[in-house]
């Protein structure tokens, strides 16, 4: 199911809107400092330097596409949730599941 995108102006995740990254761009071709930029749009030199420097941007985009995914936190996550749910919640196990269901259906009116 694909849900609404929000329109760009509310969508608050992104600090930075296309037109601002324009104006970005026009205003360091100028020769302004992307510490004066980054003051003027409320954000971080780093971010000034992502949006106007392309080979930087493609070079963080390869690092990031290339982190290996660690599955062995999920694992241990849902093994570790698992042993919660059986010791704080012990009405939740397969047995007792099966048991209230039955007197659920035998009390049923």
């Amino acid at each position: 199911m694909k849900y609404p995108r929000l329109p760009e102006y509310l969508d608050r995740r992104k600090k930075l809107m296309s037109a601002d990254i324009k104006k970005i761009r026009r205003l360091r071709k100028t020769g302004i400092y992307a510490k004066e930029i980054a003051k003027l749009f409320h954000v971080s030199t780093a971010m000034i330097y992502y949006w106007t420097n392309e080979k930087l941007r493609q070079n963080i985009i390869k690092r990031a596409a290339n982190q290996p995914v660690d599955y062995s936190i999920h694992k241990r996550y849902q093994e570790e949730s698992k042993k919660y749910v059986e010791r704080v919640f012990p009405a939740r196990t397969k047995y007792n599941r099966v048991k209230s269901l039955e007197y659920y259906y035998k009390n049923k009116k």
